[in-house]
């Protein structure tokens, strides 16, 4: 999978309430290992809080961990700043974002 997101320029998501071993056990293991994979191919996640109650959205500290751990360097992570974001829409074609959403 890392392989085909890499090769077609796709992101895949570090989904933080996966890792937390309680709504999808065992997932941690297998999200390592695939951020693993995208690091040592140079490929592009982003992270995702995947919350469902209020206090959590934009919970983001175990997919940030987990990245590291796995040797995904900063750059690696698009949503990480608006310009971040804005070229990786332009790498896939897009127009970016609009002036107005980076002020």
């Amino acid at each position: 999978m890392a392989k085909a997101a890499f090769e077609h320029n796709v992101l895949l998501e570090i989904n933080n309430v996966s890792l937390g071993g309680v709504i999808r056990r065992g997932s941690k293991d297998n999200c390592l290992a695939l951020a693993s994979n995208i690091a040592l191919l140079g490929g592009k996640v982003c992270f995702g809080s995947d919350s469902h109650f209020c206090n959590s959205v934009g919970e983001l500290t175990g997919a940030a961990r987990l990245a590291a751990q796995a040797g995904l360097r900063p750059d690696q992570v698009v949503n990480t700043s608006l310009e971040a974001i804005d070229r990786f829409l332009i790498s896939r074609g897009r127009r970016g974002l609009p002036p107005s959403a980076q002020e």
